[in-house]
């Protein structure tokens, strides 16, 4: 384990765009892996792949550079200070958040090249979505932001995500429910909200 974390640190360190695209992408596979391991329906790779293009091509460059020292958050609000750290919570969580959130629940129709269903998702699960990341993320970050190295945040956001995921979608799963709330549509619905909620970081 040790020598994977050093494998991990020197690359990181070596290609810290690449390596932060590629764990986003493995992350967002893996939730879709997750979701779709509580269907009885045969494994929708296409989906899988679809999932790890959001964290390939926008959450982790978009992170990168959004929390980074050039022209991010780290040269406008530098330091540990709690008084920065929460200005980048606020920055972060006022901005990129929803755009996270927005492109994320919108992904699947634009791979479809679909503009109008893009639009109807957002506005589906736009606000139930914000509602369940406001309840994660503005917990997560400041300690995020305090205490782990800039380098290493996004893969913090990253675990966090896929452990987001994996409560709304297994713990909450398996409480009793009544078959309106546990129709396929609305567990799709749920599913949705929060994988858009742990994309949303």
């Amino acid at each position: 384990m040790a020598l994977l974390w050093r494998g991990y640190c020197a690359a990181l360190q070596r290609h810290p765009f690449k390596v932060k695209a590629t764990t986003s992408g493995c992350t967002f596979a893996a939730t879709d892996a997750l979701a779709q391991s509580r269907d009885d329906k045969p494994y929708d790779w296409t989906a899988t792949a679809r999932n790890a293009s959001f964290g390939v091509l926008w959450l982790g460059p978009a992170n990168h550079l959004f929390w980074g020292r050039t022209v991010g958050l780290e040269r406008w609000f530098p330091g540990t200070s709690w008084a920065n750290v929460f200005k980048r919570v606020v920055v972060d969580q006022a901005t990129l958040m929803p755009l996270n959130m927005a492109l994320f629940l919108a992904w699947p129709a634009l791979w479809a090249r679909d503009l109008q269903k893009a639009r109807e998702d957002v506005e589906g699960s736009f606000i139930d979505s914000v509602s369940f990341a406001l309840c994660v993320w503005p917990v997560v970050h400041p300690f995020s932001f305090r205490y782990v190295p800039l380098e290493h945040r996004l893969l913090v956001l990253n675990a966090c995500s896929l452990v987001t995921f994996s409560f709304a979608t297994f713990v909450k799963g398996s409480q009793p429910c009544d078959d309106d709330v546990c129709d396929a549509k609305a567990l799709q619905r749920r599913r949705t909200i929060a994988a858009a909620a742990a994309a949303a970081g």
